[in-house]
């Protein structure tokens, strides 16, 4: 074979390859937290707050970031929660997350509210779990591992300030239709009850809690 042409062969195989490695797309750390600045801010006219627009002062990034490290104590203890229809359920939560579960209604003040059950938010060789038991019908008993967990901001701009959503559950956004058998899955939507500063719309979607990092 003459030299020119083994030349030629060669130097063709090198253009090839790497224009085919230059093609090939490289991995993105995928970052699911989303920021929808079109949607502007909630005006709080009773405290007149500024509109928080850095993605570290975010609500829901805060809770990416807890959620990243598996410390979902920073994220549900020592609070309010309320059911996602805001009004019937609420979810009185301690420093360790043991949980009174009370039944309540936009006719009833807090002190009218009526135990009907118990949870709690617990960790058992690295994984987190929450368990409910209720005495009443309007809620229910289980007990799951929460593999995955989403934050949104409440839409209703006639609320003062924003109120954080968090739903959480033993599977990620699986479409109902691919669930075969429901029984399996369960997911917990909960409402913070305490109003945080208005903020631009952002939100995460089905990001996997992590083990629990050892000591």
């Amino acid at each position: 074979m003459k030299p020119s042409i083994l030349f030629f062969i060669v130097f063709y195989m090198f253009t090839f390859c790497k224009e085919k490695q230059e093609s090939v797309p490289q991995a993105e750390e995928e970052d699911p937290f989303t920021i929808l600045s079109e949607r502007g801010c909630v005006p709080n006219p009773e405290t007149n707050q500024s509109c928080l627009r850095k993605k570290e002062e975010l609500s829901c990034y805060k809770t990416l970031e807890e959620v990243k490290k598996s410390k979902l104590d920073k994220i549900f203890f020592n609070q309010v929660w309320m059911s996602d229809d805001k009004q019937t359920l609420f979810y009185h939560i301690d420093s360790i997350g043991k949980i009174k579960i009370l039944e309540g209604g936009p006719d009833k003040l807090p002190h009218e509210h009526r135990l009907i059950g118990s949870g709690k938010f617990f960790h058992d060789q690295n994984q987190w779990y929450y368990e409910q038991s209720c005495l009443s019908e309007v809620c229910e008993n289980f007990k799951i591992p929460i593999l995955y967990l989403d934050c949104a901001l409440t839409t209703n701009f006639n609320d003062p300030g924003v109120l954080r959503i968090i739903e959480f559950g033993n599977h990620d956004n699986i479409d109902e239709e691919k669930i075969k058998n429901k029984e399996k899955y369960k997911v917990m939507r909960i409402v913070q009850e305490r109003a945080e500063p208005s903020q631009i719309f952002h939100y995460f979607i089905s990001t996997p809690v992590p083990p629990i990092p050892s000591n």
